[in-house]
């Protein structure tokens, strides 16, 4: 992608426009985006769903890039004082669509070392012995750490705000382990690839344990022990506890669910809410809109952390500026790009070299815990049509209305909403981590792990409302991914009005659509 620019640094069209329409959010997936898009002829330019077939995108919800490929421009020229509501491009957006920008990987950290996990191949088992003199013996491997070197303490992997609502059911690394892929032991070296060979030379014997990974085969009666911890774990029922973790923010586990304990975010059931009528089609089902509503609870102390740091500076600013000027502060006012005290004006430029030739900085720090918090509301509807011959779904309309307060940036803040809504669609359609007979994982890889791609994804009408909250910096509220959640229950309703039937459980693939209303045909026909 650096070769895209000319010599000169002038940037390609095709560049140029992912600027300006902010085509990117975290710009993970923009060098594909970019590089595929200048190859693109007139025709392929009209068929872009098949062009980007194998591009993946999980941030933006796909519109943003399409409306870059078309030439659609949404961002502002910067306007000193004036950028709340308008819609300055991302600061680093240069750097993005020029292949510049520094992620983790580009960041030379001198001494770094790197770290690898061994991790379980049995659902239950406890470690007899583990020899790490191998692995130690592998030139460039610094440490191995095993439950012999990790505290006895037991914490919550939950991560709820206040961590006494769950159980205490876990050890950093422990000797019996309770699932597949469960962290044994830790390698510290001088690569990541020599960290693998030291997890390689590890040697574990293990005494397999009966297993469930069925919550409901753990309450059976007889059932196999996963937790056998005593009360300072806080685990109600120990001895009728599997290795699936269920507390009152989690998802609640159905009847014959298995999942796995990885650290995914784990899919919840859609749940009802209200439904409003309309669109037959022929040869379809009919169809009807649904919405919901949901609140958000992912706030953002950085905002408002900001907004403090620039508060502070503007009055250092003006102190300094009175001191130059011999000025009271009082008499001092901040504009754009100077400070005016008393009749003269200093501009910000003379004012960091007075201050750097003074040997002081002017920088501030400003914090904030985050609460009180604020609280955004989003709701999604959708028009669906249902082929009842296959199951397949087609969504004829996304509709999404937020509440973020005052909206800081239109753009940006849409762009968040469109790849939270295009995320969840994928949880609520296509996404799904399966497990085997023995609780491993068997979609770990992205062949087998359907994501949503270009042609997946409809654009979603985003309306912001007009609030302005009394918490939030300049009357802004957090929006983050809190549109994600709306989406599923929204898509149920819908799908119930389609249909009928009541779809509880996600995904809502094509072949559980299909065979739910062969099933529903079959007991009419009874």
């Amino acid at each position: 992608m650096e070769g895209l620019a000319g010599e000169d640094g002038e940037l390609h069209p095709v560049q140029r426009q992912f600027l300006e329409a902010q085509g990117f959010q975290c710009g993970f997936c923009t060098a594909g985006y970019l590089m595929t898009t200048a190859a693109l002829d007139e025709e392929q330019l009209t068929d872009l769903p098949r062009a980007f077939k194998g591009n993946i995108c999980r941030c933006t919800g796909y519109r943003a890039i399409e409306d870059a490929v078309r030439g659609v421009r949404h961002t502002d020229e910067p306007d000193a004082g004036q950028a709340v509501g308008r819609n300055p491009g991302a600061p680093a957006g240069p750097q993005v669509v020029t292949g510049t920008a520094r992620y983790t990987f580009d960041i030379d950290v001198p001494g770094l070392l790197h770290m690898k996990l061994l991790r379980s191949p049995h659902p239950h088992a406890r470690i007899l012995a583990i020899d790490t003199a191998a692995a130690l013996r592998v030139p460039g491997v610094h440490l191995v750490l095993t439950h012999h070197d990790a505290p006895e303490r037991l914490y919550s992997s939950a991560r709820h705000e206040r961590p006494t609502e769950d159980p205490d059911d876990t050890r950093l690394l422990d000797d019996t382990v309770r699932y597949i892929g469960q962290r044994v032991a830790a390698v510290v070296a001088e690569s990541e690839a020599v960290a693998e060979e030291g997890c390689r030379r590890i040697e574990v014997t293990y005494e397999q344990l009966p297993y469930v990974i069925d919550p409901e085969e753990a309450m059976a009666p007889g059932a196999p022990v996963i937790h056998d911890k005593g009360p300072e774990a806080r685990i109600a029922r120990p001895r009728t506890t599997s290795s699936v973790k269920c507390t009152a923010k989690q998802a609640r586990w159905r009847r014959g669910s298995r999942r796995p304990t990885s650290s995914t975010r784990r899919p919840s059931a859609p749940s009802a809410s209200s439904t409003q009528a309309c669109r037959p089609m022929a040869r379809w089902l009919g169809t009807r809109a649904a919405r919901t509503a949901a609140n958000g609870s992912p706030y953002a102390p950085a905002g408002k952390a900001v907004m403090k740091a620039a508060d502070a500076l503007a009055v250092q600013l003006r102190e300094f500026a009175a001191r130059c000027v011999g000025a009271a502060p009082g008499e001092c006012r901040l504009t754009a790009e100077a400070v005016v005290c008393a009749g003269h004006e200093v501009s910000l430029k003379e004012l960091f070299q007075a201050a750097r030739a003074a040997g002081r900085e002017l920088s501030t720090d400003g914090h904030w815990g985050g609460s009180p918090r604020s609280v955004a509301f989003n709701a999604q509807w959708f028009r669906l049509a249902v082929d009842p011959g296959t199951g397949e779904i087609r969504i004829l309309r996304s509709v999404h209305a937020a509440d973020a307060g005052k909206v800081m940036n239109p753009t940006q803040c849409r762009g968040q909403v469109e790849g939270g809504v295009a995320q969840a669609r994928g949880a609520t359609l296509f996404e799904n981590v399966r497990l085997d007979e023995r609780g491993e994982v068997t979609t770990a890889a992205l062949r087998r792990y359907r994501l949503p791609q270009f042609a997946d994804v409809p654009r979603t009408e985003v309306h912001f409302m007009e609030t302005s909250d009394a918490i939030g910096p300049l009357g802004a509220k957090s929006m983050s991914e809190s549109p994600f959640n709306p989406v599923a229950p929204a898509f149920a309703n819908a799908l119930r009005d389609a249909t009928g039937i009541r779809f509880t459980e996600l995904p809502l693939t094509r072949d559980r659509v299909w065979l739910a209303l062969h099933e529903a045909g079959r007991s009419r026909e009874r």
